[in-house]
């Protein structure tokens, strides 16, 4: 056999590896879909207790294999604001004094 085809054929199985890897990233990404389709839209009546499923496992292994941590503590923020309120409760604001009124 020659050097070229040698090289060729560790190229291919290099490429296969890698699809390989890719096929069971993304059956593991439809999985969590699934779940979470199931979680969101399933009848009330099937929802499991927590910690009973496999499915904060397997956000955990996706993070993990993203290279995130989840044991890191994100800083956070407090944010505050004013909110005026409205005039009536129906949402239509009072009418001004200065106009004219007629019943």
């Amino acid at each position: 056999m020659c050097e070229c085809c040698s090289h060729l054929k560790d190229e291919l199985a290099g490429k296969d590896r890698q699809i390989e890897a890719l096929n069971q990233e993304l059956q593991l990404a439809l999985q969590q879909i699934n779940m979470m389709r199931h979680r969101m839209f399933g009848r009330s009546s099937e929802q499991a207790a927590p910690g009973q499923g496999q499915f904060d496992g397997l956000l955990d292994e996706c993070d993990s294999l993203n290279g995130e941590n989840p044991e890191e503590n994100p800083e956070t923020e407090k944010f505050e604001f004013e909110r005026r309120k409205k005039g009536n409760r129906n949402g239509r604001l009072k009418i001004p004094d200065h106009l004219e009124r007629q019943t």
